[in-house]
């Protein structure tokens, strides 16, 4: 089990039905409005972390959010690097 907070798109029986009636993605088609949807969903808010796409024979599967909280110590200073 990961400690990370992640949702599936494909557990979700909505986004399941979505991502079953997709069509295969060809190099410049443009992104189905749903398909397009729920990645500005998954992305919004996401200060830390990472948004996984799984294709599967050209169709989108499944879309994972990864959220990672970052804890700051009390000494250090944002303009360190």
């Amino acid at each position: 089990m990961s400690t990370s907070s992640s949702s599936s798109a494909a557990s979700d029986p909505k986004s399941a039905a979505l991502t079953s009636q997709l069509a295969p993605l060809r190099p410049g088609d443009a992104l189905p409005k749903e398909l397009a949807q729920s990645i500005a969903t998954a992305i919004t808010g996401l200060e830390f972390g990472s948004v996984e796409i799984t294709i599967h024979n050209s169709r989108v599967v499944q879309i994972e959010r990864h959220e990672r909280i970052r804890f700051q110590s009390p000494g250090d200073s944002k303009g360190r690097g």
